[in-house]
């Protein structure tokens, strides 16, 4: 009997959670042979993709987990779209469609997305609380909550990197009861 294969493609230098030890060592525990690699570590030969000394056509099942580099981010995908999507997880074509926060907009509190501040500035009622979050980050990294008054657009200044595209939110008082998370399989949104 053929023993499953499984890459994981990670950042154990950046991690915000445990998942690139978690997951491999689960796989591990199931009988799968785990290979994990840096996302930078992807290597082309002509149309053949390595990882390390893999050829990713060799793995059964693909994860990214976590996002990588972000300046070599758009070539590790194009790289990753030469294999079959269903080889993935979450293929390249829906990490990139659906991890980001616009995706889900439809499911949040009123939001606006700008890389501008003086663009979601136009947004802003000083009688409201909101949340400003970068639209590419993830585990609650540089989230900011803006409070009610006077210095909002200020705040909203001091907070907005141009660089980035933001996602202005309404705060909503009920997060203190606990908050939804979703997850991306295939290219489904769960």
């Amino acid at each position: 009997m053929r023993t499953s294969h499984i890459l994981f493609l990670l950042d154990p230098e950046t991690t915000h959670n445990d998942n690139h030890t978690r997951l491999p060592n689960a796989f591990n525990q199931a009988g799968w042979q785990v290979e994990c690699l840096a996302h930078d570590g992807l290597v082309a030969s002509g149309s053949t993709l390595y990882a390390g000394s893999a050829a990713t056509h060799t793995f059964d099942l693909i994860w990214h987990l976590g996002l990588g580099n972000r300046p070599t981010y758009l070539d590790r995908m194009q790289l990753l779209m030469q294999q079959p999507a269903d080889q993935f997880v979450v293929p390249p074509y829906a990490l990139n469609t659906l991890h980001g926060k616009a995706a889900w907009l439809d499911w949040m509190p009123p939001s606006w997305i700008s890389n501008q501040s003086s663009e979601l500035a136009e947004y802003l009622d000083p009688t409201q609380s909101y949340v400003l979050k970068p639209c590419a980050g993830s585990f609650g990294r540089n989230v900011a909550l803006i409070e009610p008054g006077p210095n909002q657009v200020q705040r909203l200044d001091q907070l907005c990197n141009p660089s980035h595209y933001w996602l202005l939110q309404q705060f909503i008082p009920e997060i203190s009861h606990g908050e939804v998370r979703t997850i991306v399989a295939g290219a489904t949104q769960l």
